[in-house]
């Protein structure tokens, strides 16, 4: 996401009241996991207060000098297709049950 001044677009689309809400939406379901779109979702709430600022209303009244936030396209579609999140949370999932497991077998190797 980037929030810049409008004399500086570079092929940056604003942000509509429905693709802010899934850029939000999105962000919380990345926040979790070890990937690069989940350091952007990390940096995005903390830095935009997305916790809090559920609404692009909310953003500009947060930040008033703000001319345009916005996404670069390809970036968006990426970072907001549920199969790439689902994807990614598998994955996540599958590498804890690993690290548990290996847990596990350190365990016993330390009992015998």
């Amino acid at each position: 996401m980037h929030v810049v001044d409008s004399t500086r677009r570079d092929n940056i689309i604003s942000f509509s009241e429905a693709s802010w809400r899934k850029f939000v939406s999105s962000a919380h379901l990345w926040k979790y996991l070890d990937t690069r779109e989940s350091e952007v979702a990390k940096d995005s709430i903390n830095r935009y207060e997305l916790e809090l600022v559920q609404s692009f209303e909310a953003l500009h009244a947060k930040i008033p000098e703000v001319k345009i936030v916005g996404y670069h396209r390809k970036f968006y579609m990426r970072f907001t297709d549920k199969t790439k999140i689902d994807r990614a949370r598998k994955k996540h999932d599958e590498r804890l049950a690993h690290i548990s497991e290996l847990g596990g077998y350190i365990e016993q190797a330390i009992l015998i």
